[in-house]
């Protein structure tokens, strides 16, 4: 390690190499803001491979009523599966950039719906109907989420390089279709429920 520190010193010792080396810290004074612009960088073309992936699969499957789009972000760019019949409730992939990692689960609108925010009785509905997930957090605005991973290393950003993101998205593409199959129709009566829930309150 000693010897690899003395070189890589010399290396950055040159004059061409010193001068590039202090731009690039002028820009990321530290790793974290050095990790958070690289996944910045590469969040946008993996998610849009995701979603093409997606919709060949969805197709394939001749789920013709699923709708797939990407949405770039700053901060949380995402991937979202959802019908046109679905008002309340979506499927999505995330980036969180801010927090280096990437989940996915079934997000809230509470944006256009804000009584949806920690609304207990669809919690409790929620809870009864997918009795069986496990491990799963939730938020304001998701009603349940999984990170899937943490990209605060350089193995699992390298991941998302070109050379080897086909794999992950393959990996997620299968894990979000069977996700979004299998919960069609739990979700189809979470809908019907919040918009009880929803004309009640009008």
């Amino acid at each position: 390690m000693d010897k690899y520190r003395d070189e890589l010193a010399k290396f950055l010792s040159e004059p061409e190499n010193l001068e590039v080396i202090w731009e690039l810290y002028d820009l990321f004074p530290t790793k974290e803001d050095l990790r958070r612009k690289l996944l910045f960088s590469l969040a946008p073309e993996f998610l849009q491979g995701l979603r093409e992936s997606l919709k060949k699969k969805f197709i394939e499957g001749n789920h013709l009523d699923f709708d797939i789009s990407y949405a770039p972000d700053d901060e949380y760019p995402w991937v979202v599966i959802t019908k046109e019949t679905w008002d309340y409730f979506k499927i999505a992939f995330e980036f969180g950039i801010p927090e280096n990692d990437s989940y996915y689960g079934i997000p809230r609108d509470i944006e256009t719906y804000p009584f949806l925010k920690r609304n207990i009785a669809i919690e409790e509905k929620a809870d009864t109907s997918f009795i069986e997930f496990k491990g799963y957090k939730r938020s304001e605005g998701w009603l349940y989420y999984w990170i899937i991973k943490d990209f605060t290393g350089l193995n699992q950003l390298q991941e998302l390089l070109h050379g080897n993101r086909d794999r992950i998205i393959e990996e997620y593409s299968n894990m979000l279709f069977d996700f979004a199959t299998e919960n069609e129709t739990r979700i189809d009566e979470l809908e019907k429920f919040a918009k009880s829930l929803d004309k009640e309150k009008r």
